[in-house]
């Protein structure tokens, strides 16, 4: 009997790990990024995700991203918003029978790392590839 995970189980660990290793996310390659983000839309989408759920936490997203950008926060990055992001998370998760435990590993990882514009930059875009990827896998079906 062999002692590793199914390999689904491991995908948002390992990409967590890897991102809880770099100093800030804009350190995070972009072609490794958009990779990564593909394993996890295509996980999502196999575990039959809606894109409804996909969508609720890009809209938080988006609007904490559009008010960094419109200077609504003063210059100030908006760490705060982010952090409260975690726990819509962990309720959306848990209200989809925990399907987005790679998700929301992935996304928490990724939050801690934001520490410059760059990084916020770098978190969306993070998103917005899970959700296009996750179009796309969910089209194929």
């Amino acid at each position: 009997m062999s002692n590793k995970k199914p390999k689904n189980l491991n995908i948002g660990y390992e990409i967590a790990k890897k991102i809880k290793n770099l100093q800030q996310l804009s350190e995070y390659p972009p072609d490794k990024m958009v990779a990564d983000s593909e394993r996890i839309a295509e996980e999502l989408s196999s575990k039959e995700v809606k894109t409804s759920q996909i969508r609720k936490i890009h809209s938080y997203i988006v609007k904490i991203y559009t008010e960094y950008k419109n200077n609504k926060t003063s210059g100030q990055l908006p760490t705060n918003e982010l952090q409260f992001l975690k726990p819509l998370l962990a309720y959306i998760n848990v209200r989809n029978d925990r399907k987005m435990d790679s998700l929301q590993e992935v996304l928490s990882a990724a939050i801690d790392k934001i520490k410059t514009a760059d990084d916020l930059e770098h978190f969306k875009k993070l998103y917005d590839s899970i959700l296009a990827y996750h179009r796309y896998y969910g089209r194929e079906r």
